[in-house]
């Protein structure tokens, strides 16, 4: 790529003629094998695997140490452990040109949703900025530091094994968030969605347009009653962890929260969206499918306002990502399962 995708030209949902492993959206490192995501380390890929190129194959080592540093000295935290959150807050409008600038830099940033890629890459030398401050401030002394290359987030040239090494080390960085003044309480419990198939029919044709919903809905309208068992309870679990999330946790990462609201709800530990949903008898009934679609609704509304609350314009939502993956499983359950089909058709 010579020049980056537009962000007009960047929808929630991977565009067909691109691989899954280009990983277009954050929430699909957790199904490539290769992105560094482990059970140990369930929310923080590693940044030499998640950067793909258009056919999905990872960059090279020589191209993760060709990435671009942030232009704008603001952007180095030297040493005073300061975040992503801490410039979203208080830079918003340089933030965001510094994503774009990291994309013209190096256009293969911008093969994913958002701007997700520039704004790791932001976090990861942050990070990396926060780790030499510590060492200058004597954690490490002077006499055992090493001299080393140029450096993209911990990778260092400077043996055979440092690639491997510096891999490891990236994925487990912690990336919590530095508050450094009480933040507002953020209320989402006024956000209610109404969990009827007509309901949910309205919002998914107008607020959050999708064909795979349509369908589903419309289909699940003709057979209220088909498969009318328990759910599991591992769904079950799963429901109450969305439903009942709290954006105000202390323990929340960063990766977690504001635009990326969602993430720890669908992806965290054992209580994934595709390890729990695995057949429509995972689901049990209608009922419970419109409670999914309602508690995947009210997360991307939840995302808005905790967004507007702390004053940010985010390009785009994770949970959005989160809610179509969401129908779309759904939608495969169902016809995989043998239930009545309507498939909605567009007229001009």
């Amino acid at each position: 790529m010579r020049e980056p995708l537009p962000l007009n030209e960047r929808p929630a949902s991977r565009p067909s003629h691109l691989p899954f492993e280009v990983l277009w959206s954050f929430a699909d490192c957790k199904y490539d094998e290769d992105s560094g995501i482990t059970p140990s380390n369930p929310s923080r890929p590693s940044m030499h695997a998640c950067i793909r190129h258009a056919d999905g194959t990872k960059i090279s080592t020589d191209e993760l140490l060709a990435l671009p540093e942030p232009t704008d000295k603001r952007f180095h935290s030297k040493g005073n452990a300061r975040t992503r959150m801490h410039f979203r807050n208080g830079h918003l409008t340089e933030y965001l040109q510094e994503l774009t600038s990291l994309e013209k830099l190096a256009p293969v940033l911008s093969l994913c949703t958002g701007q997700w890629k520039a704004d790791y890459l932001i976090g990861q030398q942050l990070i990396a900025d926060g780790k030499k401050g510590k060492k200058r401030n004597g954690s490490v002394s002077a006499s055992s530091a090493q001299p080393e290359k140029r450096r993209r987030g911990v990778l260092k040239r400077s043996g055979p094994d440092e690639s491997n090494k510096a891999s490891s080390e990236l994925s487990s960085l912690p990336l919590r968030s530095e508050v450094t003044s009480a933040p507002a309480t953020i209320d989402i419990t006024y956000i209610k969605v109404t969990p009827t198939v007509n309901s949910l029919l309205d919002i998914m044709t107008t607020e959050f347009p999708s064909a795979d919903a349509i369908n589903l809905l419309q289909s699940m309208k003709l057979d209220m009653s088909f498969g009318t068992g328990q759910a599991s309870a591992d769904a079950l679990a799963f429901l109450a962890r969305i439903e009942n999330a709290d954006p105000n946790d202390p323990e929340l990462s960063e990766d977690d929260t504001d635009s990326c609201w969602g993430h720890q709800q669908f992806t965290a530990g054992a209580l994934s969206l595709r390890k729990v949903l695995v057949s429509w008898g995972s689901i049990g009934s209608v009922a419970m499918a419109c409670n999914l679609i309602a508690a995947a609704i009210k997360t991307c509304r939840a995302a808005r306002h905790i967004c507007f609350v702390r004053k940010q314009t985010p390009t785009s939502f994770l949970s959005d990502a989160f809610l179509q993956e969401t129908v779309e499983l759904l939608w495969a359950l169902w016809k995989e399962a043998g239930a009545v089909r309507v498939f909605y058709i567009q007229t001009c």
